[in-house]
């Protein structure tokens, strides 16, 4: 296997301990050989300088091999799992996020209510729609009083005068329970209902329910789906207080 090539830092330790070699053995070869020229060394002080000369050698031998794998663990292998340093990223400034107007919400309070388009018959709440008799008015007992609705023709069909206002639940009040229109309502006209009512005769709340009737005997009247009934609602009390609005 070969090995990679040692890094910049790594070369140069190298050449820095190359070059300590070289100069310690210049040294110590020159400690041995050229100690004192100017004296002849007897034969015992020539053996005790080799003998330290050879010493020291070894001794820098030593070192330099300490050095050398000192160095060798420092490179990497390869195999290595190495850990390479982090990358810097870019920070990008972030990205403002739009903000939503909502639309207010209209009031449809008090408007026509719009049924399906194509429905033929369909009746819708007009401006306003209790004529007469709010509701929770008060009356006597047996008081008479008359009831009127005003009514949109909000379908694509003419209301004609074989189309009907007719009692649909709860208490009909003496009313006659079928009434026929006075004359054609066409898509978009209004129309004034009107019902003559005779109050019960025991105190209490009461509810009259009324729906339409085409010439084919089939119910509709208000709402989204023109399937929901119209009223009327009194209360019938013993004694009218002194504020109440007298009703007829």
């Amino acid at each position: 296997m070969k090995q990679e090539k040692p890094s910049g830092t790594i070369a140069a330790m190298h050449k820095r301990l190359t070059h300590s070699v070289a100069l310690l053995l210049a040294l110590v070869l020159g400690m041995s050989s050229c100690s004192f020229p100017f004296l002849k060394p007897s034969e015992e002080e020539s053996l005790e300088a080799t003998q330290t000369s050879l010493a020291s050698f070894q001794t820098a031998i030593v070192l330099v091999s300490q050095e050398a794998l000192l160095t060798q663990a420092a490179q990497v292998m390869p195999g290595d799992t190495a850990t390479p340093p982090p990358v810097p990223t870019l920070t990008e400034p972030p990205t403002a996020i739009p903000t939503i107007v909502r639309t207010p919400t209209l009031d449809l309070s008090g408007l026509v209510t719009m049924t399906p388009m194509g429905m033929c018959n369909a009746a819708s709440a007009g401006q306003p729609f209790d004529i007469t008799i709010p509701d929770g008015s008060m009356v006597l007992p047996g008081q008479r009083f008359e009831k009127v609705w005003r009514l949109v023709n909000s379908g694509t069909c003419t209301w004609t005068r074989l189309y009907k206002l007719v009692f649909y639940s709860q208490n009909p009040m003496g009313a006659y329970q079928e009434q026929l229109f006075g004359g054609e309502v066409q898509p978009g006209q209004a129309v004034d209902l009107k019902v003559q009512f005779v109050a019960p005769l025991e105190p209490g709340e009461y509810q009259s329910n009324w729906m339409l009737m085409d010439a084919d005997q089939n119910l509709f009247g208000v709402g989204t789906w023109a399937d929901s009934p119209f009223w009327v609602a009194v209360t019938v009390v013993e004694e009218l207080p002194a504020d109440a609005t007298p009703v007829n």
